[in-house]
């Protein structure tokens, strides 16, 4: 695995999918993971996520009610890849950031 692109989240409906699907578009599907903690949201997150688990085999779910940073930090302990790329999946990513990620591999 090279990257695990690592996020918590929690009552995102409103913005997941477009964040989502702005890092999806740049990440070759055999190299990747997204390992996501989900802070027991109360919204439609929980189902969106199990939407992109459907597709994604190497999309991985956790769900525990915490901070964001132990969130996070449960999201670092459950990745397997060679660089671990954190996120807000309330953001929306642009080829400037894929351009860093590379960047900073080399």
């Amino acid at each position: 695995m090279k990257y695990s692109i690592c996020s918590t989240v929690y009552n995102a409906e409103k913005r997941i999918k477009e964040s989502l699907d702005s890092i999806l578009q740049f990440i070759n599907p055999d190299e990747f993971e997204i390992v996501v903690v989900d802070s027991k949201s109360t919204d439609a997150t929980p189902k969106i996520l199990r939407d992109y688990a459907a597709k994604f085999p190497n999309f991985k779910i956790i769900e525990e009610k915490c901070t964001r940073g132990r969130g996070r930090q449960l999201a670092f302990e459950n990745s397997q890849g060679k660089y671990i790329i954190p996120v807000d999946l309330d953001t929306i990513y642009t080829e400037k950031w894929w351009e860093l990620i590379k960047a900073y591999e080399n």
